[in-house]
């Protein structure tokens, strides 16, 4: 949590940074409450930050007693390792990610700290440990300028635009940034949680408003009700590589991904392609010929054994809609295919 009292316990050798009444700062406690005596409860507390105040959003700890936080800082005495993905936050408002293993004393728990983000509004909403010293945080942004790297979505499409990202903390500098994306869709998108599984498996929850959110077949709700929808989504950062593609028509924001796992190539086309059919540009936002130069570019060429994962309905393949979608047999026509 944070505090701004000047009298808030230190106990033990953990690590304290600076502390001043006027701002809030953020504290790290261990308590232990089976203690057989009051004076036991605290084994372990100090202070984590810079000099004029920070605010963290979420922590975890592991089963050795390493703490990992995330937060948001407008300090510019943020302290920072030497390793961190970036050391200065350029004197504005940056998210924060930083590692301490409470078995070290003092400064020597510090093992990593970093500043992340661009120069628009964004906060981190969770926080979340894999394998191997993977660490990944979640939470939104308004920015253009949000780093990206192995991206799933290159660019901002809303407002407000969900991200993820993945630390390696193994790593120093640059490399300790191993992916990062925005998610989102043509209208507000809030992730809220992360969770990673043994295996290095994302799991985002969070809200939407973006009726052309992306979904897959396999969905327990693949359309958007209305209003504010809550979202679930399952991402493979580290083994899956996608691309994204703009892909306007349905909407002006609207994109499709690809990717590739062991075995196949998908592509989920939203709002774009549906078995038989393509989508609505009858909607505000919506225009026809834009879709048709959208599909020419990026269905008509595409492989035939890309499978696809339609917004809505079933699954289907490039091959069979070239085969028996009008929308698409017209395009090829046109092209000479």
């Amino acid at each position: 949590g944070y505090t701004s009292s000047r009298d808030f316990p230190l106990v033990g050798t953990a690590y304290s940074g600076f502390l001043e009444t006027s701002n809030p700062h953020i504290y790290t406690t261990k308590v232990n409450a089976l203690a057989a005596s009051a004076d036991d409860v605290i084994t372990y507390s100090g202070f984590f930050g810079g000099q004029f105040g920070d605010t963290v959003r979420d922590a975890v700890v592991n089963a050795n007693g390493v703490l990992y936080l995330t937060g948001i800082t407008d300090d510019f005495f943020f302290h920072t390792t030497s390793n961190a993905y970036a050391t200065s936050n350029g004197e504005t408002r940056k998210m924060f990610v930083a590692r301490l293993d409470t078995n070290f004393p003092y400064k020597d728990s510090l093992t990593y700290s970093t500043v992340f983000g661009g120069t628009g509004t964004e906060e981190p909403t969770g926080i979340a440990i894999g394998p191997n010293e993977q660490v990944y945080i979640t939470g939104f942004t308004s920015g253009d300028d949000y780093p990206v790297k192995n991206f799933l979505q290159e660019k901002r499409a809303a407002n407000i635009d969900g991200f993820v990202a993945q630390f390696d903390l193994t790593k120093s500098g640059a490399d300790s940034l191993v992916a990062s994306t925005y998610l989102g869709a043509s209208f507000n998108d809030v992730p809220h949680d992360i969770a990673v599984d043994a295996n290095g498996k994302v799991y985002i929850t969070g809200y939407t408003n973006s009726y052309d959110f992306t979904t897959t077949g396999n969905g327990f709700q693949p359309v958007y009700q209305g209003g504010r929808d809550a979202f679930l989504l399952r991402l493979d950062l580290a083994g899956v590589e996608f691309q994204v593609q703009h892909a306007p028509g349905h909407t002006p924001g609207s994109v499709v991904y690809t990717c590739s796992d062991d075995a196949e190539k998908r592509l989920f086309s939203g709002d774009v392609l549906f078995r038989g059919s393509i989508g609505r540009t009858d909607l505000p936002g919506g225009d026809h010929d834009a879709m048709l130069e959208s599909l020419e570019r990026v269905i008509v060429h595409a492989d035939d054994n890309l499978i696809v994962h339609c917004g809505h309905g079933p699954d289907t393949t490039i091959g069979l809609e070239k085969q028996s979608n009008p929308y698409i047999r017209g395009l090829q026509a046109r092209s000479g295919l």
